[in-house]
């Protein structure tokens, strides 16, 4: 990472100015943040709306899930029916990762990141706000994965506790690995019947 303005460190979070590139990778938006362990880009906020994707590995995240037998998940379809997040959690997680309710909710789904589908609790070490539209790996592109984990573990592809261990650990890299893609598919083309 190569900064050319000065930055400064909150708690986890290394925040600097913008940066004009010729060529990638330059990440677009006027204020970037970057993990400070990691030095992982985590987002840009432009006119203080977020134009990256938030990162859960940073620890705000981790996925929390509980034991499913098979027969209790299989062959329930996966139809992305979450269970509602109570108004007080959705709260904690938007302060949890310093974004206000009100512009959150315009932005954001509080979303499980192991669905409950897979064995995922309502833990709030299981939900995060995750971007609707704001990044290429938003909450419809998260959706297909779970659906494509649902999927193979009803046909005994994986077992469930790969999959809740993939989409807790790397849900991007999750994703590219059983899509066979560096970005996002079509969404009408991501799940197949």
């Amino acid at each position: 990472m190569s900064l050319s303005t000065p930055g400064m460190v909150c708690k986890d979070l290394l925040i600097c100015g913008s940066i004009v590139a010729e060529q990638l990778p330059a990440y677009p938006g006027g204020i970037r943040t970057f993990d400070v362990q990691t030095e992982k880009f985590v987002g840009s906020f432009t006119r203080f709306r977020i134009t990256a994707s938030l990162d859960t590995t940073h620890g705000l995240t981790p996925g929390d899930a509980k034991p499913v037998a098979f027969a209790d998940m299989c062959p329930a379809k996966d139809n992305d029916k979450d269970p509602p997040v109570s108004e007080a959690t959705v709260r904690s997680v938007f302060k949890e990762y310093g974004i206000s309710t009100r512009s959150g909710q315009k932005s954001f789904q509080v979303d499980y990141l192991i669905s409950p589908q897979l064995g995922g609790t309502n833990h709030i070490q299981n939900l995060w706000p995750q971007p609707y539209e704001a990044t290429i790996w938003n909450a419809r592109v998260k959706d297909a994965l779970e659906d494509r984990l649902h999927m193979m573990v009803c046909n005994r592809e994986i077992d469930i506790s790969e999959a809740q261990r993939a989409i807790a650990t790397d849900w991007i890299g999750t994703y590219k690995l059983y899509f066979h893609t560096q970005s996002p598919v079509e969404t009408q083309a991501m799940v197949e019947q």
